[in-house]
């Protein structure tokens, strides 16, 4: 704690704080302190609007340093991560969109998973600056196919759902699957018939691997090794449509 508090007070050069609130949040470490130390860093972070100070009030929630009886608090980090994003702080919007993308993080701080507002904080990171994860996921037109690779998703059709109304294209690859490939492969009826009614095509090619095929061959595969047919007929029907 003294080492990450004491990092950001000496960043004079690269901060905006006053030389006051760096020698009273020394002076305070010095003291031992360390809970008024880090109401001031986290009053810097939301009142003056420093970039640092936000970084590292969001790492400290996030981490927790439990020998100085912080514990790790995603609510609190959330807190600050989303005041973070409005003023413009690339970490906080990029802190924001790592928990609501994830469904153990959202669960820990008290909300609920949300893959759209995750995406729109990762959209606001990458514009104010950050890269990496935060512009690939953020500026993915394949997100519904994103979305249906993540192993943990709470309410995953509604997730799915939104994500459609939100006018993401339905028929947007990634990983060289389109959505409706993705979800025929594993067999899920119920998304299937959600992105049939936002006009998923069946016809449109997808490939694994160098190999080519589209829904329907997947379907068709389907059947010929299981003997269940409704993938197969529900394609068909829409096809008629």
């Amino acid at each position: 704690m003294k080492r990450i508090i004491a990092a950001v007070i000496i960043s004079t050069g690269m901060t905006l704080w006053g030389v006051n609130d760096r020698e009273q949040i020394k002076a305070l470490i010095n003291e031992g302190k360390y809970n008024q130390a880090i109401t001031l860093v986290a009053l810097v972070c939301t009142e003056k609007k420093d970039e640092i100070a936000c970084k590292e009030i969001i790492h400290l929630y996030k981490k927790g340093y439990k020998e100085y009886h912080v514990n790790r608090d995603l609510k609190k980090m959330l807190y600050y991560a989303e005041i973070s994003c409005k003023n413009g702080i690339a970490r906080g919007c990029r802190a924001a969109g790592d928990l609501y993308w994830d469904a153990q993080q959202s669960e820990e701080a008290g909300v609920k998973q949300n893959l759209l507002k995750a995406v729109q904080f990762y959209k606001q990171a990458c514009n104010a600056g950050d890269k990496g994860t935060s512009c690939e996921i953020g500026n993915d037109s394949g997100l519904i196919v994103s979305a249906l690779a993540i192993q943990k998703v709470s309410n995953r059709k509604n997730q799915i759902e939104n994500i459609l109304k939100a006018g993401y294209d339905v028929d947007a690859k990634r990983y060289g699957m389109t959505s409706l490939c993705a979800v025929t492969r594993t067999n899920n009826i119920e998304l299937a018939k959600l992105l049939l009614e936002y006009n998923a095509n069946p016809t449109l090619v997808c490939e694994i691997g160098g190999h080519h095929f589209n829904a329907f061959d997947i379907a068709k595969e389907l059947e010929q090794r299981t003997g269940d047919g409704r993938m197969l007929e529900l394609l068909k029907k829409h096809r008629k449509q």
